[in-house]
């Protein structure tokens, strides 16, 4: 599952915005937490918003708006983000970008903004930062290639860095390979790091890259690539969490082991049978045996 971004704490923000602006975050905050969006909407129509305010607004409307009140949250955000957007830091901008993906938000000229403040900025976003990005231009199938570009740019240096955590490895090349915009070279990085971060990936994390290992490994781009080694760690990373494993997320898997070895199979057999004991009613045994 994909994890929502982390705001700002309000300690940390007296420093850097006026007593009333405080208050004023103060006032979103406790609306979120009793889960009232339509205070947090009200609270947008005030002039003297800080960029914290509205980037706090998005982020924790897009926590707490219902269905029926997305579209709303979306036109009053509008405004408010087109007048501090310029002034956001790197987190207020990935949060805000993430929050408008959540809300479901496709106004291009919030997109057309808020992809000008990231791009201006991604070298100080941390790995948490660039997959939170990537993700919601997934989510929302936008291929705004320009921003694409530079963020690609800058997967790869944070992968060269080690700077990137399994999960935010795992999200960046799910969402690369759902929009199937990527740039060959700067992917290379990501991929390899894959090895690396094998045995440190959660079951989803592991479901969502080898979903997408599948798409990248049918590109000519990615001829070079050891697909054997890196599926291979994988697999070997994989079976010791075939009983976590949720059912959804074993379409994926056998679609990346699709010419799987046996060492492979191996797993996907354990897993696909702890999947279906999941599915099966309560109260109905089912054993399996692995392969030998």
């Amino acid at each position: 599952m994909h994890r929502a971004p982390r705001p700002l704490r309000v300690s940390q923000l007296a420093r850097w915005i006026s007593t009333e602006q405080l208050a004023i975050q103060r006032s979103i905050l406790a609306a979120a937490s009793a889960r009232d969006a339509e205070t947090i909407l009200r609270i947008l129509e005030q002039d003297r918003l800080s960029p914290v305010n509205v980037a706090t607004a998005a982020h924790r409307l897009a926590k707490v708006a219902k269905k029926g009140l997305r579209e709303r949250s979306v036109q009053q955000l509008q405004a408010p983000i087109l007048a501090t957007a310029t002034e956001f830091g790197a987190q207020a901008t990935a949060n805000t970008i993430w929050a408008l993906a959540k809300l479901g938000c496709q106004e291009d000229l919030l997109w057309s903004s808020l992809s000008h403040c990231a791009s201006q900025q991604l070298r100080e976003f941390s790995g948490r930062h660039l997959a939170n990005v990537s993700w919601s231009l997934a989510a929302l199938a936008r291929s705004d290639a320009p921003l694409l570009l530079t963020l690609s740019y800058e997967v790869m240096l944070k992968a060269e860095a080690s700077e990137l955590t399994p999960q935010s490895l795992a999200n960046v090349l799910w969402s690369f390979a759902f929009l199937a915009m990527w740039e060959s070279k700067m992917m290379l990085a990501p991929l390899e790091a894959v090895h690396s971060y094998a045995e440190a990936f959660n079951p989803r994390d592991l479901s969502n890259t080898l979903w997408a290992l599948s798409m990248y490994k049918g590109s000519s781009d990615f001829e070079a690539v050891d697909w054997r080694t890196l599926l291979r760690a994988l697999a070997r990373s994989g079976s010791s969490k075939a009983q976590q494993l949720h059912p959804n997320d074993l379409t994926s898997i056998a679609w990346a082991f699709v010419d799987a070895t046996p060492l492979q199979m191996h797993w996907l057999q354990r897993g696909a049978m702890s999947g279906m004991e999941k599915m099966k009613p309560s109260g109905v045994p089912m054993k399996y045996e692995p392969l030998d």
